[in-house]
């Protein structure tokens, strides 16, 4: 249960160490295109980015396994209901998008 909660924890670091990324890329990106910044900078924050979300991969191989491998040491009466939450604790919902428009 430590390696499920652990992939967990790791898991939702990413996907906020890689919002942190896109929004310094973003900010790069204008930066870049003002003229105020080299190009290597926004690469590097797009390096970032895509690291994070391999991570992001890892962690979610790493939660599906030791989910797996919980629901193995179940007995079929209730390995169902342990997978299903497992899963309702595991589920991320839907990021919010800052897009303009979406509330009308």
């Amino acid at each position: 249960m430590a390696d499920f909660v652990q992939a967990l924890a790791n898991r939702n670091y990413a996907y906020r160490e890689m919002g942190l990324y896109l929004a310094m890329e973003a900010r790069s990106q204008a930066r870049v295109k003002q003229g105020l910044a080299n190009i290597t900078e926004q690469v590097g924050f797009l390096e970032k980015v895509a690291a994070a979300q391999r991570d992001i991969l890892k962690h979610e191989a790493q939660v599906i396994e030791n989910r797996l491998a919980l629901i193995s040491m179940c007995d079929n009466g209730t390995s169902e209901q342990v997978n299903l939450y497992l899963k309702k604790v595991a589920y991320l919902p839907p990021a919010k998008s800052n897009k303009q428009g979406e509330n009308q």
